[in-house]
């Protein structure tokens, strides 16, 4: 059956069996209720305006269910209880309507075609359900709404600024599928909120609009967004996976700041900047293994621009790829990579201009800076590049080791059980899936190290093998 009412907190059932029932003409609620203001519940039938919205939060301060179904909203213009002004137009519910009351419940009617500013704000509302004539929620709607815990948005395009900042019960929302614009800062601060259905429709997110949230995944990858606007997702600290469409060429400043737990995260081919403190701190972050050195791998072939600490503290980052783009990285742009042993740099023809301590904290002797005869140059006269480990390897991973290494090395599988064994001493051994995420790894201290694998179900691995000669190779190795 269609939904055509905004039900907040339990049902319609909820309403008190001696609920007061009143028929009023718009502005005359007040005469009909009487000295009835007492009631903990209302049935209004007829016409109401903004005034009689006034009169209810004003002076009604024991109502806790208020049924609309049978009324309709007309337009109205005047003063309200306090001497300010107030207004409405027909269909919409009037700013600051039940702002701050007791209420708990409310059935709207079904002809309500939009939510104005903070018209519930701070109020005891529990869930809600909006019409499907409804298009729109207003700034404010309903922040500090703290005991509400579920909202279906009906047929709304639109969440303004704040609409439901502050919401810390909040763990469900559903009929998002019709969002086209999602509000700055209008889910900040959803403290209980985990998930969310992003609309393919969306067409913009604003600054802030999921900060400090519980958010455990941000799939938006169905849309057509070409910007995550600053702090979008700021201090998500539950967020370990974001997926984001071919269409993004930005992360504002702060984008990700702070989401320490992400570790699945795609790099768009699309991408051109990362903003200033744009992945900052994201120290479970990896980048997609490297088994070729002469290539630019995990996407951003366009990128040109990393921020002041755009990604400092990605202290999980083994491996980084820099497009022939590259233009400038930001003051500590990649501070704090403790884990850091490749950089390739072999599409780049000069050395992108840098800030202050890019690589503050990072072992560069222990970090192999993958170079070309024509750029090796540009790279060893500009400042802060010398230290790198610079290294002129020009076949694959797996070419190396079958061709230069004279076979130091061999992989394979006995059952489930990885076996690694080399000539010389192995210093460690880390094995990825076949996206880039880093499965396990184990320190050896002998030439032959094993590795059960009956805990993952891929078939496909990439094997990263640490010698004790300082050579560093990858192989693929498939069990059966």
């Amino acid at each position: 059956m269609k939904k055509i009412c905004l039900i907040l907190a339990t049902t319609i059932a909820t309403i008190q069996l001696h609920a007061l029932t009143v028929n009023t003409t718009a502005g005359n609620l007040e005469k009909a209720v009487g000295e009835n203001i007492t009631e903990k519940a209302l049935e209004v039938t007829g016409e109401i305006d903004a005034s009689d919205f006034d009169f209810i939060a004003g002076k009604m301060q024991n109502l806790e269910t208020l049924n609309l179904r049978n009324a309709k909203i007309v337009k109205y213009e005047g003063k309200a209880l306090n001497n300010g002004r107030i207004y409405c137009n027909e269909n919409e519910i009037p700013e600051f309507a039940l702002l701050g009351s007791g209420i708990k419940n409310i059935t709207l009617p079904a002809s309500v075609i939009s939510v104005s500013d903070a018209a519930f704000a701070g109020t005891a509302i529990t869930s809600a359900e909006l019409p499907e004539n409804c298009t729109k929620i207003g700034a404010m709607a309903f922040k500090d709404c703290i005991l509400l815990k579920s909202i279906n948005l009906g047929g709304v395009t639109t969440v303004s600024d704040d609409t439901f900042s502050g919401c810390t019960s909040l763990t469900e929302i559903t009929g998002t599928e019709n969002l086209t614009v999602i509000g700055q800062r209008a889910f900040k601060g959803c403290a209980s909120l985990e998930n969310f259905a992003f609309s393919k429709n969306l067409i913009e997110i604003g600054k802030e609009a999921f900060a400090k949230s519980a958010l455990k995944t941000a799939d938006i990858s169905k849309t057509s967004l070409t910007a995550i606007e600053s702090g979008v997702f700021a201090e998500c600290t539950g967020l370990t996976k974001v997926v984001l469409p071919e269409s993004i060429e930005r992360f504002d400043r702060s984008a990700f700041f702070g989401d320490a737990e992400i570790s699945e995260f795609n790099f768009p081919n699309s991408l051109t900047e990362i903003g200033d403190f744009g992945l900052y701190g994201l120290s479970k972050l990896q980048y997609p293994i490297i088994t070729d050195v002469n290539e630019v791998v995990g996407n951003h072939t366009n990128l040109s621009t990393i921020g002041k600490y755009g990604m400092a503290d990605c202290s999980n980052m083994t491996q980084f790829s820099l497009p022939a783009t590259t233009t400038y990285l930001g003051d500590y742009a990649m501070a704090g990579w403790t884990s850091f042993v490749d950089l390739l740099v072999r599409n780049i023809d000069t050395a992108p201009e840098l800030g202050e301590n890019v690589w503050y904290n990072v072992n560069q002797p222990n970090v192999y800076l993958y170079v070309t005869d024509s750029n090796e140059s540009s790279f060893k006269d500009a400042a802060q590049w010398q230290e790198f480990n610079f290294t002129h390897s020009t076949t694959s991973a797996e070419q190396t080791i079958a061709e230069d290494l004279n076979a130091k090395i061999a992989v394979w599988f006995d059952g489930t059980v990885l076996n690694v064994t080399a000539k010389q001493g192995i210093e460690t051994v880390t094995l990825y899936d076949t996206t880039g995420k880093m499965l396990t790894t184990v320190k050896g201290d002998s030439e032959n190290i094993q590795i059960p694998t009956e805990n993952w179900q891929n078939r496909l691995y990439i094997v990263r093998v640490s010698l004790s000669d300082g050579t560093v190779s990858a192989v693929k190795s498939a069990r059966k």
